[in-house]
């Protein structure tokens, strides 16, 4: 099995260097010309090129994302692949401890944010389908542009538009399998695309499926299917992602779009996890008993945009989610210690323990570009409003509550101004307000089963009421930045942006009264009634303070910033006395990219991204503690990578990774009150992929991850609970692609 790795690394050379690909390449042989990058990037709320933000700044463009399809159809390998300051993937359909600058990341598609902020589930990037993305947008960051939740960075994925033409098709079909027992773990993927443009009407239709079956580590051990406790895994399932696009342009400067999107997704798996054993491995002896971990979710946007309106250009949408998310069922463990009770003494685990997320969310949101004169350097300013609501509610699987109902009402106004001072010089900053009025409903936590005590009796977390109400909170943050041109193709930017964040309403609500003190061998015992007016709820507000250096020179591309993050108050909450933490945290690091363009089609180029971070961790006012692994599991993460295009169009992408490790306290003690330390391993990939065509239409892919099938634990799925996590073997993908 050992012998995969040279023999298809020597097939991906063989196929793509054609006997007339060096005079093809003679011809184009010529140094490239570069300029700063004028991709336009939305994900800042106004129509900028990338060059003029004083944030860092990346557009993935879309063959970029057809090379990462070729290994796999992976949102969060994409970005892992290309963003600085982004942790590594979990491997899993959660990117929980995905974190970006050490905080929180926001996912938006076509400028909509997928979350549900009232229960804050990690499990978006693993619905997104690479087939139907244009190019990926991001701001490193702390940002309050989008509201609550980008505290670290904004990520928007630009959906694909009808082609040019009547009616166009493209198809891409693979199959996956893990090069240690294929037979177990040959999957297929397969996406459909349909567009059409006949001048004033478009339409984009796309389907999408992928079906995986075990996963296995380079040993070729199989690996569990919930990991990460709850999360579930990436084996043993279905996904099913539909979209449909349809587009009215009714003028030359007014435009109506309809946005629909489906996914569903079914994971089965077959045994629990053993999380007693390091890393954490397949229960042979427990077959899974619960329901599957499941998604069906919907969503739906009305966008209308005016180029010629009176106030300037106009983008108004209103938006609708519906939806569902199942976790996985996971019964009591070390990593699991109190599940729901059944009501019987004699069989005290509920079957019903598995919990189920349900939202509905409405929105709206209008934004106006106003250019504030006519000379060629005129300011400009970017306003607008926004609001909506969401009613959020997680449940056992019989359909009593878990946490709180929730409804909450949100209104935000927003403003930012672009101010070219000089040729050279442009100043950019601005505010946003947002108001949040909140429903929590009164809920009974019901009794939690924590196992047995010394005698062997069952010790059991008594039922406490909780108390609801309405409440209003707000925020304000403010951003304020320069780029300033030091040459046409170079610029030194910096600034000071704010972003905030919102405590995990449904979770705080769910873990009330979740102390070992109140341990009891009584089922029957209630614990004094919880208020949520005690815990005092306030949004999060973080500093992020950069400057940085972009542009080209000669044959290289770069862009360097260095960053600290800072926060006064934290987000912990202490279940003995009720009320939030206040934790000041402070981060720093550096983020680069850079690549030489060795010929016009041969590039080399990499980027590097170091985070660190501390925090108060007992309210001295020190930062004496590390910030815990699953906020910053690899405080280094680097890519290097060679990308070869071949005369008669084959392309060679091949790359290697590195994630550190860290040894770092994190303010954790053991009964006797000494410090604990967890550890997270280092680990370094290669991964590489061939697109070669077959005609004019066609195009054959080869990727794999995992080149030299290396042994090594997942550094992010290991922080989330501080267990150790193995990473996945060699896989290889062999796919084609077509377009009619």
């Amino acid at each position: 099995m050992k012998t995969y790795a040279p023999s298809l690394l020597a097939l991906a050379v063989a196929l793509a260097y054609a006997p007339h690909a060096n005079a093809d390449q003679a011809a184009v042989a010529t140094r490239p010309t570069a300029t700063l990058d004028t991709v336009v990037v939305t994900a800042t709320r106004a129509n900028e090129s990338a060059g003029s933000i004083p944030q860092t700044v990346r557009v993935i463009r879309r063959q970029e994302v057809e090379a990462q399809l070729a290994s796999s159809n992976d949102a969060a390998r994409l970005l892992q692949r290309h963003v600085p300051g982004l942790q590594g993937t979990t491997q899993t359909m959660s990117s929980t401890s995905m974190t970006m600058r050490g905080r929180e990341l926001q996912i938006l598609v076509d400028g909509v944010p997928r979350s549900t902020p009232l229960r804050q589930v990690s499990r978006i990037l693993s619905l997104i389908d690479l087939n139907n993305v244009e190019r990926v947008e991001v701001v490193n960051g702390a940002s309050g542009v989008w509201g609550s939740g980008a505290t670290g960075g904004v990520v928007n994925f630009i959906t694909r538009k009808a082609a040019p033409g009547i009616f166009k098709v493209d198809v891409n079909l693979g199959m996956t399998a893990f090069t240690e027992n294929v037979g177990d773990s040959l999957s297929p993927d397969v996406s459909v695309r349909a567009s059409g443009n006949t001048g004033q009407f478009d339409y984009v239709a796309s389907l999408a499926y992928q079906g995986t079956r075990d996963v296995f580590d380079a040993h070729g051990t199989q690996l569990p299917s919930d990991a990460i406790a709850g999360q579930g895994g990436s084996d043993n399932l279905e996904r099913y992602v539909a979209g449909l696009k349809l587009g009215r342009d009714l003028d030359a400067d007014r435009r109506l779009e309809l946005s629909l999107d489906a996914v569903r997704l079914d994971q089965k798996p077959d045994y629990f996890t053993d999380y007693s054993r390091q890393p954490v491995a397949v229960d042979y002896r427990s077959p899974y008993t619960g329901q599957s971990v499941y998604e069906n979710s919907a969503f739906a946007t009305l966008r209308y945009t005016d180029a010629g309106f009176f106030l300037g250009r106009l983008d108004a949408r209103a938006s609708y989610k519906n939806i569902e998310k199942r976790f996985a069922y996971s019964p009591l463990s070390s990593v699991n210690p109190s599940v729901y009770y059944s009501g019987n003494p004699a069989s005290p685990v509920s079957p019903n323990s598995q919990t189920v997320v349900n939202s509905e969310q409405a929105e709206f949101a209008v934004t106006v570009n106003t250019p504030l004169g006519q000379a060629p350097r005129a300011p400009s300013l970017t306003w607008g409003l926004e609001g909506g609501q969401d009613r959020t509610a997680q449940t056992y699987y019989d359909g009593v509550n878990t946490s709180a109902p929730m409804k909450q009402t949100t209104w935000a106004f927003f403003a930012q101004l672009d101010l070219p001072v000089t040729e050279r010089l442009k100043l950019r900053g601005g505010a946003r307000y947002e108001n949040i009025d909140l429903d929590i409903g009164a809920f009974t936590r019901s009794t939690l089963y924590s196992g047995k005590n010394g005698s062997g009796a069952n010790l059991y977390l008594p039922a406490v009421d909780v108390k609801g109400g309405s409440y209003s909170y707000d925020a304000t943050v403010f951003n304020l930045g320069a780029v300033y041109d030091l040459t046409d193709n170079l610029n030194l930017y910096g600034g000071f942006s704010q972003g905030y964040s919102l405590p995990d309403v449904g979770g705080f609500t769910r873990r009330a009264g979740n102390d070992k003190r109140y341990l009891t061998t009584n089922p029957n015992a209630q614990l004094p009634a919880i208020s949520y007016a005690n815990l005092g709820v306030e949004a999060v507000v973080v500093d992020n303070y950069e400057l940085g250096l972009r542009g080209v020179w000669d044959r290289w591309q770069f862009n360097t910033s260095a960053y600290l993050s800072r926060s006064d108050k934290g987000t912990n909450y202490d279940v003995v006395t009720n009320r939030l933490s206040q934790q000041k945290e402070e981060i720093r690091g550096l983020d680069l990219t850079a690549s030489y363009a060795v010929q016009e089609y041969w590039t080399l180029g990499g980027n590097l991204g170091y985070t660190e971070g501390k925090r108060d961790y007992n309210g001295d006012g020190v930062l004496e503690a590390y910030l815990p692994n699953n906020r910053i599991p690899s405080p280094l993460r680097t890519t290097l990578y060679s990308d070869y295009r071949f005369g008669n169009g084959a392309r060679w992408y091949l790359e290697g990774v590195y994630l550190q490790g860290r040894h770092r306290w994190d303010g954790t003690v053991n009964k006797t009150g000494q410090q604990v330390v967890y550890d997270i391993d280092s680990s370094f990939l290669v991964n590489t992929s061939l697109a070669y065509p077959l005609d004019k239409t066609t195009t054959l892919d080869v990727g794999v991850d995992n080149l030299f099938n290396r042994q090594y634990l997942n550094s992010t799925a290991s922080a989330v609970r501080n267990s150790q996590v193995s990473g996945f073997g060699r896989t290889v993908r062999v796919g084609v692609r077509a377009s009619f």
